[in-house]
């Protein structure tokens, strides 16, 4: 009976020293430190900045990230002539470790919607405290099959999918959007 004490004591004993790790959620912490997120595709040798006010993200020029997600269409899924990009918009994950900029355009009254995922990478020497650098990972669009009006699901940052959406959308015919995602080199 000494023997089964002394061991269940020793295993209580050493289970006390080992306590699991708490992992304390920065997110509140560290949203308010990052007030500016460049976006770099040195492939295509693009930088976008974003710029935080308040609790709102903004991307500094529209006109830029209209053509360079034109360019991607083009490079990447061999769609020429996408115009008129609209919704435009970045998400971030709590800590700013991966982002999603998307932006749909249309080509032939079919809305086509792009999109790149970033991922955090080192800050250049000396750059300010405030400053998140992300680099491009994955580019990502959606075809209708035969949607004509594809949006991508999101969460967190992260593409996630698409879905045939009436939003914008003049000519609602088909349910089902196919995601392509191209991995960037």
């Amino acid at each position: 009976m000494k023997i089964l004490f002394l061991i269940a004591s020793s295993g209580l004993l050493y289970l006390s020293m080992f306590k699991p790790c708490h992992v304390q959620n920065l997110d509140h912490s560290i949203s308010n430190q990052i007030t500016t997120v460049m976006l770099i595709d040195s492939g295509h040798s693009v930088s976008i900045q974003c710029d935080k006010s308040g609790n709102t993200w903004s991307v500094s020029n529209i006109s830029q990230v209209s053509s360079y997600l034109r360019l991607l269409g083009k490079d990447k899924f061999n769609t020429d002539n996408i115009i008129n990009f609209q919704d435009i918009e970045i998400e971030f994950d709590s800590l700013y470790t991966i982002a999603a900029l998307t932006g749909i355009g249309t080509k032939d009254g079919a809305n086509i919607p792009i999109g790149v995922q970033y991922t955090r990478i080192s800050n250049p020497p000396g750059s300010p405290s405030g400053l998140v650098t992300m680099g491009a990972s994955e580019t990502h669009t959606c075809t209708g099959a035969p949607c004509e009006c594809c949006k991508f699901n999101r969460e967190k940052g992260r593409i996630i999918g698409c879905f045939c959406s009436a939003l914008r959308c003049t000519f609602l015919k088909g349910d089902k959007c196919n995601h392509t995602v191209v991995t960037t080199q």
